[in-house]
């Protein structure tokens, strides 16, 4: 391990640019960069509702060159796709758990509700009319979005994306009504006007939207959920490289502008242990089967 890294790095997210584990992998990619003295890259390999790119980094070599950045998507596909040309468990090392981010509800400002109550009110008036933006099948905006329609007893319909920014863009340009999103692409949004936020759906208010109440203040019990994004090596890579990985990020994410500037994004970044982000893996695949 003495000589790793010793050549250029690739930082996978099978997500399009812009979306949190982006914006993650990037702030991260920059410092281990000035950290290894070898360029770290990201790429953005979309396709197969993130599969595409996350069976390339399962196929890699196994020797810390090629990293993968996803977010909680990652442990809900085992439940939806019995072909998965990969096992979520034996065919990653797990690195290091990233941060963690409630989901806001926001709608385009034309829609005429300013909150959830109205916003039901008017779903049930207009039963199938309302679309929501949703970052493709199986991701958080979507599965909290359908928990959402079921507890309102409301009939509103999907409109798939490929990713939080496409299904954030969608939104801006009125293409769809509301949204379930991460804090990271929506906030600047909310905070300038151009979209309206009804609710958070963590168990407590943001500190970057206090005056927003949760989806349990606004009058839907039920629904408390997080995001996560994590960093994930091929299996098999060497545990030395993978403590050295984990240690190395986890110094950047407690470097105090680095805590500014993705806090103000809507990050908690947390960080972990490899052994700990496993744990954290394999009991959200089990209680999903």
């Amino acid at each position: 391990m003495s000589n790793f890294p010793n050549k250029r790095v690739r930082i996978l997210v099978p997500l399009p640019q812009g979306g949190p584990a982006d914006i993650l992998a990037r702030t991260i990619a920059q410092k281990l960069t000035a950290t290894w003295g070898q360029e770290v890259v990201v790429e953005n390999p979309v396709g197969g509702d993130t599969i595409t790119g996350t069976e390339m980094v399962a196929k890699a070599d196994p020797d810390g060159h090629t990293l993968l950045v996803v977010p909680s998507q990652f442990t809900v596909h085992p439940r939806q796709r019995k072909d998965l040309p990969y096992d979520v468990v034996k065919d990653f090392a797990p690195v290091i758990l990233l941060a963690m981010s409630p989901n806001v509800l926001v709608v385009h400002p034309s829609v005429p509700a300013n909150s959830v109550a109205e916003l039901v009110t008017l779903a049930k008036s207009q039963p199938g009319a309302l679309k929501y933006a949703s970052g493709g099948p199986g991701s958080t905006s979507h599965v909290v979005a359908e928990k959402f329609k079921e507890i309102a007893g409301i009939n509103i319909e999907v409109v798939h994306y490929k990713g939080a920014a496409p299904a954030t863009d969608a939104i801006l340009a009125g293409e769809t009504a509301m949204l379930f999103s991460v804090m990271a692409p929506t906030v600047p949004h909310v905070q300038s006007g151009k979209l309206r936020a009804l609710a958070v759906t963590g168990p407590r208010r943001s500190q970057l939207l206090t005056t927003i109440p949760t989806l349990k203040e606004a009058g839907i019990p039920g629904i408390e959920v997080t995001t996560w994004q994590g960093m994930l090596a091929p299996g098999r890579t060497p545990p030395d490289i993978i403590s050295k990985i984990n240690k190395d990020v986890a110094s950047i994410i407690n470097l105090p502008e680095v805590r500014q500037a993705l806090s103000a994004k809507g990050f908690e970044l947390t960080g972990s242990t490899p052994e700990e982000f496993a744990a954290h893996i394999k009991m959200e695949v089990s209680s999903a089967m």
